[in-house]
């Protein structure tokens, strides 16, 4: 019979309450739209973003899931949002217009361009 691994017994963590995280005063009319065909509460929980997480969200486009993952981690956390670099002209025109209309007081969002082998992290 195998021994059972020792694993270090993790504190409890405090649940997030995704679902004020995306009901916000301050996100957009465009990114309530938006929540409405992506189901953004699925996405949080799946990926059980929390404070103080560092996050990389590969092919961020506009930042629409960077934006909601910055709340979940909020100031303690950190979020890249990443782009290929061969993205068309067009595609970087929308993810600039996209992220500047970005809350100001989300601040964890790093927009930027990387390859496959160089992610921002």
């Amino acid at each position: 019979m195998p021994a059972a691994s020792a694993q270090p017994a993790r504190p409890p963590r405090t649940p997030t309450d995704y679902a004020a995280l995306i009901a916000a005063p301050d996100r957009s009319d465009a990114d309530r739209a938006t929540d409405k065909r992506r189901d953004p509460l699925k996405l949080l929980e799946f990926t059980d973003a929390r404070t103080g997480m560092k996050v990389l969200d590969m092919g961020a486009g506009g930042g629409y899931s960077t934006e909601l993952m910055a709340r979940a981690v909020g100031p303690r956390g950190i979020v890249y949002g990443q782009n290929p670099a061969d993205q068309g002209q067009r595609g970087k025109d929308a993810s600039r217009r996209e992220q500047r209309r970005r809350p100001a007081k989300i601040s964890s969002p790093r927009y930027g361009r990387s390859t496959t082998r160089s992610p921002p992290m």
